[in-house]
């Protein structure tokens, strides 16, 4: 194999691999986005509820947990997407975590050096 060869398949290589990191980085940046939006939303579901509990308690009236139940489920629903968002971006990226600290980890670490639970 010439020289000229091997300097093109060094380009060529180097190429593929810095296309593979761009896309990472862009899906990892719209992963982000989607967090930033769903935190947002929590945000005003807390504004939303905060709202409605002041104006019953302002008139002398009690809030049931039925009543603003609909919203903690709102909010439940976004924090699981916020967390799966979280969790595939770390996959992106190739980062370990562990799923019950959610502190990032060495590769070389099989368990949680906070909990000790098994991290793969």
């Amino acid at each position: 194999m010439s020289t000229l060869e091997k300097l093109s398949n060094i380009v060529s290589e180097t190429a593929k691999s810095l296309s593979k990191k761009s896309g990472e980085f862009i899906e990892v940046g719209k992963l982000t986005l989607d967090a930033q939006k769903k935190q947002e939303r929590i945000q005003e579901i807390y504004e939303e509820m905060g709202e409605y509990v002041y104006s019953r308690l302002k008139r002398g009236s009690y809030v049931t947990k039925e009543e603003v139940l609909t919203w903690i489920q709102q909010i439940h629903r976004l924090e699981e997407g916020i967390e799966d968002s979280e969790k595939m971006a770390l996959r992106i990226r190739n980062i370990k975590h562990c799923q019950h600290c959610r502190i990032q980890l060495e590769k070389e670490d099989n368990y949680c050096p906070i909990c000790g639970k098994y991290a793969g």
